[in-house]
């Protein structure tokens, strides 16, 4: 008679088989995640398009843009819904947002990622930007303070280029100062002019005359090499001093 013995795992394979498991797990979760993301910014940008286009039907009716969202029958849900007017009422800013993600539609403005603020911000992987951003999305101004971190996720703690877009709208005429402290580069045009050369000066300034209410294109771009990234974009002008520049005065482009 024969006599068969059977061995068990030993600690190895067993360790092997938990790694292989753990791989797995790791994969299934960033692949779920990512489903869930995108799933989440196709509902957002759905929801901001049907809330705008019922903004929009609203002034038709009226004549001039809702006190609320709620006043064109849009309330919160599978949404979360937020609205501005912007220049007295002229335009109207919308957006939504569903789980992780947040998009907006502007008067006279496409689709873009974020809330209702004036400041376009283009996020570049390298340093100097690529030809095409990583992502673009709406902020309230041109300053930031990373410290040693990544403006987000999707971008490397160093070696990234930031580029903001918008219209200034000066409050008086006069000179005025602008004055930018960054780490680590920067660069202005203003108009479609160079004004500040790129640079890695820590703190640069530039005289500019300027006409009341009347806007100018600025392009603002900095670019991060290593350790910290932050900017403070100021300007002074006749009756005013040095100062941050104030979301209130910029205009999406």
């Amino acid at each position: 008679m024969s006599i068969r013995t059977s061995k068990g795992f030993t600690i190895v394979e067993l360790l092997i088989v938990i790694v292989v498991i753990a791989i797995l797990a790791a994969i299934t979760i960033v692949a779920y995640n990512g489903i869930r993301s995108s799933a989440n910014a196709s509902a957002a940008q759905s929801s901001v398009q049907q809330a705008f286009k019922k903004v929009e039907a609203q002034k038709l009716l009226d004549g001039s843009y809702p006190a609320s969202l709620s006043a064109a029958g849009i309330s919160n849900g599978s949404a979360t819904y937020g609205y501005s007017q912007i220049d007295g009422g002229e335009r109207a800013c919308v957006w939504a947002q569903t789980g992780d993600s947040t998009y907006s539609i502007q008067t006279g403005s496409e689709m873009v990622e974020g809330q209702c603020g004036q400041v376009l911000a283009s996020y570049y992987n390298s340093r100097p930007a690529g030809a095409t951003p990583v992502f673009t999305r709406a902020e309230g101004d041109f300053d930031n303070n990373w410290g040693g971190g990544s403006p987000d996720p999707r971008i490397p703690a160093d070696n990234f280029t930031v580029t903001y877009r918008a219209r200034i709208v000066p409050p008086v005429t006069g000179s005025y100062t602008f004055t930018i402290t960054t780490d680590d580069f920067s660069q202005v045009f203003i108009d479609g002019v160079e004004v500040l050369p790129y640079t890695n000066t820590r703190t640069s300034s530039v005289t500019v005359n300027l006409v009341a209410n009347r806007s100018v294109d600025v392009i603002y771009t900095g670019a991060e090499n290593g350790g910290n990234a932050y900017t403070i974009f100021e300007w002074e002008y006749p009756g005013q001093a040095r100062v941050s520049v104030p979301s209130s005065v910029f205009r999406r482009p």
